[in-house]
């Protein structure tokens, strides 16, 4: 199925585009091109980039707040305030406390890094912890959860792990009653197998990245955006639905991407070289996360002397991919407020009380350019990138009231 926009605020769906029914990845394995939608770059959408702009501006100067999980409408964004920042009041009463941090994987930066400050916060509140990393396999999953469970901890706080691969484990944790906390997650996108969650807010991000699509291409370019399935809690369409929203002149067409190809440089290579031969037409080739391979996908471009890749999320990787000149943006969510939006809802069901909702837990996102990035170094450093957020909205501080504690060296010291 394609859609192909008729008029200024209709869609209908259509069969037979030149991209159905055929693969040219198919020697990859895998059909890259799935749908299309495309509407007329007019005058009229090059002067409606209105809300893209404001967008813009929120997540670069004031941070960018709304829903944390499924579609975005430009009406529903807004700058965080302090009351969205809802820190319960924890008092340990005497108790020695231990969390397990489970992380996706070592080589992921975002989960590594997001674990690392979680843990960093811990410590500031005499509360231990330990990390135990995946390998973005069920087998890893599975391991990494296991000894967790083997460290008796009295909460468990994973970063990214697929809860249909661990379901013993859970299990097992229900059963010794160790809450478990989805730390990048929504209950939409897990399921609901776990006991609490923290969006990472992958649709406000991708929606940040879409508003910045749109106005790179003056309200009418061509894009061709990835999703990747295995991956439901990157929310790809939260930003294709986005760039519908506030681009009706811009052309878009959707394709898949595999773990395996994101993953692997020469599949990777592969992959945007064939779509981009297929889309001859597409200014910007969308990735479903910058957490890819994006030299090898940069590389393909370059060779192809056409078009210019995109990506969100990833935090301060994907920051440096843009000064190292991968990507013309980063945009990710702000890690260190999902970090203590973790931490507070396993204190919560320690204390007896029900967490918060998947809306009311979930962190704002940010923006960057070249122009505006706080730094422009390429190691990839979270130091410079979460001062900057927190400079922006300080989120910080509600949890310092609600626990006692002065949490503000966490980021002020951070390399």
């Amino acid at each position: 199925m394609s859609m192909i926009r008729t008029g200024p605020s209709k869609w209908r769906t259509a069969v037979g585009l030149a991209a159905a029914g055929t693969c040219a990845a198919a020697a990859l394995g895998a059909c890259a091109p799935s749908s299309s939608t495309t509407s007329p770059a007019n005058a009229a959408g090059k002067q409606d980039t209105a809300a893209a702009q404001r967008v813009v501006e929120l997540a670069s100067t004031k941070l960018l707040y709304g829903p944390t999980a499924g579609t975005v409408d430009p009406a529903q964004v807004r700058a965080p305030r302090a009351a969205d920042v809802k820190a319960f009041p924890f008092k340990p009463g005497g108790r020695t406390l231990k969390f397990g941090l489970v992380t996706c994987a070592a080589i992921s930066p975002q989960c590594t890094h997001t674990a690392t400050i979680t843990a960093a916060y811990l410590r500031k509140l005499g509360i231990g912890s330990r990390i135990f990393a995946s390998d973005y396999t069920p087998a890893g999953n599975q391991r990494a959860m296991n000894a967790a469970l083997a460290y008796q901890p009295d909460a468990i706080i994973q970063l990214a792990l697929a809860p249909s691969t661990i379901g013993a484990q859970l299990a097992q944790a229900k059963k010794r009653h160790i809450p478990v906390i989805g730390g990048i997650a929504t209950k939409a996108t897990d399921g609901g197998h776990l006991d609490a969650y923290v969006p990472q807010s992958a649709n406000l991000y991708q929606a940040a990245a879409a508003a910045q699509l749109a106005i790179a291409g003056k309200g009418s370019t061509n894009v061709h955006w990835l999703s990747a399935p295995e991956f439901p809690q990157l929310e790809v369409g939260a930003g294709t639905h986005f760039l519908k929203a506030v681009c009706p002149g811009c052309t878009l067409t959707e394709g898949t991407e595999t773990a395996a190809q994101v993953t692997n440089p020469v599949q990777m290579g592969q992959l945007v070289t064939s779509i981009m031969r297929s889309h001859s037409d597409v200014s910007y080739l969308a990735l479903a996360s910058a957490c890819a391979n994006l030299q090898s996908a940069a590389g393909a471009l370059r060779q192809l002397q056409h078009g210019t890749l995109a990506a969100a999320g990833c935090g301060a990787s994907s920051m440096a991919a843009m000064n190292a000149g991968y990507l013309p943006f980063a945009t990710g969510s702000v890690e260190p407020w999902e970090a203590l939006a973790s931490i507070d809802q396993a204190l919560r069901l320690l204390s007896g009380r029900p967490p918060l909702t998947d809306k009311d837990a979930g962190p704002a996102v940010y923006l960057v350019t070249p122009k505006t990035t706080p730094d422009t170094s390429t190691s990839g450093a979270y130091g410079k990138l979460d001062r900057w957020t927190v400079s922006l909205f300080d989120y910080v501080a509600p949890y310092s009231k609600a626990w006692g504690v002065d949490l503000s060296s966490v980021i002020a010291d951070e390399k």
